[in-house]
């Protein structure tokens, strides 16, 4: 760096001292000008080592754990660091700050424009160690976010980077919370100048907001109703006497809802559901098994001592259809989009193990069964539809954070 970067400021400075003349009228110099040159002989040109340390700092190889704490000092303490060398910004930026009090009444509007080139050489090296710092943290969210998060499959990554114990947060606890504000997250400035977090960086953290649904234990809530509004079709097969069961089986309660019922209410259930509590949900189909394959039974006469037979009752065949934890309950909203859903005799089996499923599939193929179609509308609530739509969107984690 060349030693006397102040020495060009000279000839102007002695042009300028004794004014201008203009048609033999002398005008007098703008006032920043002369406060300028005041401050280059008895501020600036006192605070050449400063800069030559401060610039040989950044220049040294393998610097930029250091200068990364400097300038977390210097924010951190919002331009007022008590300690070298982040205390060496501080008077070095303190020196500019106003022009020498002199001159600092009679400063306008333009003046304190021009009073920018002073404060010019402070805010430079400023800008350029905040880059320097910038480029360590960069390194730092390489290694400790992205690299981790692309090991994931994709719908672990929203609570892996969002989380309560998310990589986020911890990131900006680590790294980014002297530049940053509390709340927001946004850039925090000292003397004009801030960390450069790219726009990819704060639509990150804006997500955040969007998948507040799905994060953490969450508390039961509302889901929504759901409604049987008809018996099941079962093809040339009737529904059984019981009807057809819509229930959800959640740690504090059961809800439930049948087509049986007396009333349009023992129809409907209203849901307060969390994806931690709910543990499943379920529909059960009851097939009405036709007279001509009841099997006849006989009862015991006392009055006679005979067998004789007995009034037969009506048989059914109950199929059930689970939908297990979080992951179930969506694709059961999905299911019952359109207000109903075919099922194939297939989709039960896996509501079964294989030695239960064996006997009821030849069951139902004797009674020639098919399929069912269920009639279930649902009304889902307006959280438990921000819920649905932060569970499908994906966590965007950007591989720079930095412009």
């Amino acid at each position: 760096m060349k030693a006397g970067w102040l020495s060009s400021w000279r000839p102007f400075g002695r042009f300028v001292a004794d004014g201008f003349r203009f048609g033999g009228e002398r005008i007098p110099p703008p006032v920043w000008l002369l406060a300028m040159r005041e401050t280059q002989f008895d501020v600036l040109a006192r605070q050449q080592p400063d800069y030559a340390r401060a610039y040989l700092r950044l220049q040294a190889e393998g610097s930029g754990e250091d200068v990364y704490q400097l300038a977390s000092d210097l924010f951190a303490g919002k331009g007022k660091a008590e300690k070298p060398p982040a205390s060496d910004y501080t008077h070095l930026l303190e020196a500019v700050d106003k022009p020498p009090e002199r001159y600092a009444t009679a400063f306008k509007g333009d003046d304190l424009a021009a009073w920018s080139v002073v404060q010019g050489p402070s805010r430079l090296l400023l800008f350029l160690t905040v880059h320097r710092a910038g480029q360590y943290v960069q390194a730092r969210w390489r290694e400790s976010v992205v690299t981790p998060l692309a090991s994931l499959p994709p719908e672990q990554q929203v609570d892996a980077l969002y989380g309560p114990q998310g990589k986020l947060a911890a990131f900006v606890n680590d790294w980014l919370k002297p530049f940053i504000s509390e709340k927001e997250r946004l850039p925090l400035k000292v003397a004009g100048v801030a960390m450069p977090l790219s726009p990819a960086y704060q639509g990150m953290v804006a997500a955040e907001r969007r998948f507040q649904p799905v994060l953490g234990n969450v508390a039961p809530f509302l889901a929504g109703s759901f409604t049987l509004l008809q018996p099941s079709q079962l093809g040339a097969l009737n529904e059984g006497e019981s009807g057809t069961v819509f229930e959800v089986e959640c740690r504090e309660r059961v809800y439930r809802a049948s087509s049986a019922g007396p009333s349009l209410a023992d129809a409907t259930a209203q849901v307060f559901w969390s994806p931690s509590s709910c543990l499943q949900a379920r529909i059960r189909i009851p097939v009405a098994v036709p007279e001509n394959e009841v099997q006849a039974t006989q009862e015991f006469d006392p009055a006679t001592s005979q067998m004789h037979p007995a009034p037969a009752s009506p048989e059914e065949v109950a199929l059930v259809r689970t939908y297990a934890g979080a992951d179930g309950f969506v694709a059961l909203i999905k299911d019952f989009a359109g207000g109903s859903h075919a099922y194939a005799l297939e989709d039960f089996q896996s509501s079964y193990s294989p030695a239960q499923w064996a006997p009821l599939r030849q069951r139902l193929a004797q009674l020639g069964f098919r399929g069912a179609r269920v009639f279930l509308k649902v009304e889902l609530s307006d959280e438990m539809q921000r819920y649905l739509g932060a569970s499908s969107a994906r966590a965007e984690v950007p591989a720079v954070i930095l412009d």
